[in-house]
């Protein structure tokens, strides 16, 4: 990382009114296949969809669309 940028990058990562500490976003670069608490984007060749869907069904999509799946452990 460049010294210049990493004030910046520090500040967006840690601060309290930063939206990257406020709510959960994934991406990957297959076509474009974008997450977030409540939305779905997905582009592929030009075109692209936009789902929105309620914040409970997050890790359903998280699963869907990036293999990823959060247990649940008991405490």
């Amino acid at each position: 990382m460049h010294i210049e940028f990493s004030p910046a990058v520090g500040n967006k990562e840690k601060s309290n009114i930063s939206h990257f500490t406020k709510n959960k976003l994934i991406s990957i670069a297959n076509g474009r296949i974008i997450l977030n608490n409540s939305q779905l984007k997905v582009s592929r060749s030009g075109i692209e969809d936009l789902e929105n869907f309620s914040v409970s069904e997050f890790e359903n999509k998280l699963k869907q669309y990036f293999a990823i799946e959060i247990k649940k452990i008991n405490l």
